[in-house]
């Protein structure tokens, strides 16, 4: 017989109810309305017990239905090894039939997928972390070489007040240069210009002096950072015989 014919034999005809198949991903569940007639029990039916509610379908059915013998279709489910559970319910006046699925491989192959997403935001976490560590490094790296530019600043600073000069800061960051002896009193300096005065401690030539200021070879830039210096008495020509000539350099003014 098939399924839906059994059903229709074994189920109650005084119930309007249908027959009803629920489908979840860990079972499927068979409700037939009416519970087991007659007294019979789930250890009956186990055992092959026969107790045919509508006998007129039943025996009209060994002959429109394939037949595989009264009571064998529960015992024959049972020898195939499948999971299956039975409920009579007298309350709800229903037959429920559950069968098992089996999960094991379903669940291992969840459990790899949550694994494997576990990997993946763990490796990109990982990621992220030595992207930040390198960004770390070079903002550490960055700010050590504004450190040590800002070092340097000072050294050429402390330079130039090694002479007893007194500087005066205004809100353009000039700083008003005197002598100490006070018969000289010379033009303000900024912070470039100090350090271009410490830098030709040494004989410069102007395009050396004009590279340390970090600007172009130009007339108006040699009278700013150079002429303005030698006119100031910062600095003075190493040959002021003859002023353009083409090794001419610019050396710091050594005052006594």
């Amino acid at each position: 017989m098939t399924s839906s014919g059994r059903y229709r034999i074994h189920r109650s005809l005084n119930m309007k109810a249908p027959v009803r198949i629920f489908i979840f991903d860990n079972r499927v569940e068979i409700h037939s309305p009416g519970a087991l007639p007659n007294g019979l029990t789930i250890d009956d039916i186990k055992a092959g017990t026969s107790m045919p509610r509508n006998m007129f379908l039943f025996n009209n059915a060994i002959y429109l239905l394939p037949y595989t013998g009264v009571g064998s279709g529960i015992t024959r489910a049972l020898d195939e090894d499948i999971n299956v559970t039975f409920m009579n319910n007298d309350k709800a006046q229903e037959f429920v039939i559950t069968v098992w699925r089996e999960e094991s491989n379903e669940v291992e192959k969840k459990s790899n997928q949550v694994e494997g997403k576990s990997n993946k935001v763990g490796n990109q976490v990982e990621q992220k972390s030595n992207e930040v560590e390198e960004e770390s490094n070079e903002v550490e790296e960055k700010s050590n070489q504004v450190q040590d530019s800002d070092i340097r600043l000072r050294h050429s600073d402390t330079d130039l007040a090694t002479d007893h000069d007194t500087f005066v800061e205004d809100h353009d960051t000039i700083h008003s240069y005197h002598d100490t002896n006070h018969d000289t009193k010379r033009v303000p300096l900024t912070n470039k210009q100090k350090d271009i005065v410490n830098f030709c401690s040494v004989p410069r030539t102007s395009r050396e002096i004009l590279e340390r200021a970090g600007v172009v070879y130009h007339t108006k830039n040699i009278a700013k950072y150079i002429t303005s210096l030698v006119a100031a008495g910062y600095l003075q020509m190493t040959n002021p015989d003859n002023p353009t000539a083409s090794n001419q350099k610019y050396k710091k003014v050594n005052k006594r």
